[in-house]
């Protein structure tokens, strides 16, 4: 046997002889090997992606700022009672008060209350 002692290389194989086989020989006819080609850098892309980005991310702040106000109130309860923590939950009460006034915590609340009603079935609710 050659250098690869121990493999299954000689004529009788199910795929037939391997004797000679070269895989570098393949490689080299394809001229880059087996690795993907890169992507061109664009830095009119570069720039279009982090513009998206940001607008995504902002957009998804906005509305959780406006439909989850609960989230931020309750955060704002966690602060240390100094005068960053009271301003901050001073903000948070009346930034969920006004957003109550409006309505827009009504698709929190209506899955909140769903989630607490399945939390709460026991064993023998299931029939």
């Amino acid at each position: 046997m050659d250098e690869r002692e121990g493999y299954y290389v000689q004529s009788g194989g199910p795929f037939g002889p391997l004797d000679g086989y070269d895989s570098r020989r393949e490689e080299a006819a394809l001229g880059h090997g087996f690795e993907p080609e890169r992507p061109p850098h664009d830095e009119v892309e570069a720039v279009r992606a982090k513009g998206w980005t940001t607008r995504a991310v902002l957009i998804a702040a906005a509305l959780l700022a406006l439909l989850n106000a609960h989230s931020l109130q309750t955060w704002a309860e966690t602060l240390p009672p100094d005068w960053g923590g009271e301003t901050a939950r001073a903000l948070a009460d009346a930034w969920a008060a006004s957003t109550e006034a409006a309505g827009l915590d009504r698709p929190r609340a209506a899955m909140h209350d769903a989630y607490e009603r399945k939390k709460a079935l026991g064993w023998g609710d299931l029939r």
